[in-house]
Parts: structure tokens; C-alpha cells; sequence
């Protein structure tokens, strides 16, 4: 997607809270000529196709936050923020892919 491993996408600074990433932006394989990220649902047993490449997930433990951001990689953009705008001890910053351009968005 355009990133290289050292490549910083955003810089978050943070203060007495934990952080956790998860993303489908480095570990993937081409199927068809299509990214295929290493995130499997659950649900079907199948990698996810989805336009979120990075869940980044604020809260005060990192086991938490490292659930979410999972999770988050697992339902897709749309249902992520929502579950993010719905509780208040999580926010969370999602890089998502749009016509071919890499976007941030911080949730709260």
C-alpha cells in the first residue's frame, strides 16, 4: 500500500495510556492481483478483504487495545468506528485505503 517499514504514516504522543496496531499493510500476498492481508475473520475462516489497512487502538491496557485493534482490522472501517464512538475508554487512529490513496482518521 505505498508504506515501507520505516515509513511513519502519523506520529500519536501519548500520555499514561497504552497503545496496540494492527494492520494488513506488510504481511499480505497477491491473489488475482489483489492484496490479501494475513488477518483472518473469525467467522468464515478467510482473510479479510477490507479498505482499513491499520488499526491503531488507544486505552489504559495494551491487552485491550491490542483486542480492539484486531477486531477492529476483522468488521471493516465502518463498524470499527462505530464500536470506537460507542465506548468511551477507547479511541483509536484508522489509515483505510480510498480510491487508490492512503487516508488517516482519529476516532474518539
Amino acid at each position: 500500500v505505498g508504506a515501507g517499514p520505516t515509513d511513519f504514516f502519523k506520529v500519536l504522543e501519548l500520555e499514561d495510556v497504552a497503545m496496540a496496531t494492527s494492520g494488513n499493510y506488510q504481511n499480505y500476498y497477491t491473489v488475482g492481483g489483489r492484496l490479501v492481508g494475513h488477518t483472518l475473520d473469525p467467522r468464515t475462516g478467510q482473510p479479510v478483504i477490507s479498505n482499513l489497512k491499520s488499526a491503531t487502538i488507544l486505552h489504559d491496557y495494551c491487552a485491550v487495545a491490542d483486542a480492539y485493534a484486531t477486531a477492529c482490522m476483522v468488521v471493516g472501517l465502518d463498524k470499527a468506528t462505530k464500536w470506537i464512538e460507542g465506548n468511551k475508554s477507547l479511541s483509536a487512529y484508522f489509515i483505510y485505503e480510498e480510491e487508490g490513496e492512503l487516508k488517516g482518521v482519529f476516532v474518539e
